[in-house]
């Protein structure tokens, strides 16, 4: 969870470098917008596909997901390969940061959640 919020902001600082590494400065909003779009567009469907499949698989695949995009994002060579890397990333965090939320829903009673969501929203 630290990781996915980690990620939406700290690209930010790295952006000037990365678009000097790429050569490249077109696009370059891209970033951090396509991560950010295509978090808020999947969470909704990784929720729905983990009321069929069950929690802890679909918990594993965005884990798997978020991980194959970052090592992908590190090896981007050129702008078009980061922003599809990112977009990926997007789609894993999406997937993180709301079956989270719905497996503390599913873990604890409602007396006890509001403490477990404030740690989740510390984060």
């Amino acid at each position: 969870m630290f990781i996915t919020a980690l990620d939406q902001t700290v690209v930010a600082t790295a952006i000037p470098t990365i678009t000097h590494d790429l050569h490249s400065a077109a696009g370059y909003t891209w970033i951090g917008g396509a991560y950010l779009l295509a978090s808020a567009s999947c969470g909704t469907i990784w929720v729905k596909c983990s009321d069929i499949w069950g929690r802890k698989p679909l918990i594993l695949v965005a884990v798997f997901v978020f991980a194959v995009a970052s090592l992908r994002a590190v090896l981007s060579i050129d702008m078009p390969m980061l922003i599809a890397a990112r977009a990926l990333l997007g789609v894993g965090s999406g997937g993180l940061m709301q079956l989270v939320a719905v497996a503390i829903a599913d873990m604890f009673s409602l007396r006890d959640r509001s403490f477990y969501f404030g740690i989740m929203g510390a984060v």
